[in-house]
């Protein structure tokens, strides 16, 4: 008898939170397609879910980055357009950034066996 293959995980790209503990301004709607944005920047989210939590300021740099770009390319506002600094933004987004990270791979944890 052929045991039964398992079962396909689910993509932990199903479980992104669109909101988390700590985001104050980071909107992933402002990006158009939050999803496809996320896809585009972390192709391989298993691998950033599954890394060290140490690296997760590496990866949040350049999602920050990529949001800033795109709210020059797509026209939405960013604190640096009121009152902050562009380093002062981009250090709020890294810190945003860290914090989805970390709560994307809560979620993921709880969900699988």
């Amino acid at each position: 008898m052929n045991p039964e293959p398992d079962p396909p995980k689910e993509s932990a790209f199903f479980y992104w939170p669109g909101h988390w503990p700590g985001c104050t301004f980071v909107d992933l709607d402002n990006v158009g397609d939050p999803g496809a944005w996320l896809e585009q920047q972390l192709p391989d989210i298993e691998d950033v879910l599954a890394a060290d939590p140490q690296e997760d300021q590496r990866t949040a740099e350049a999602l920050a980055d990529d949001y800033i770009r795109a709210a020059d390319d797509m026209g939405f506002p960013l604190p640096c357009d009121f009152e902050s600094t562009l380093e002062q933004t981009r250090e709020m987004a890294v810190a945003e950034f860290i914090a989805f990270i970390r709560e994307w791979r809560k979620i993921v944890q709880a969900k699988r066996p």
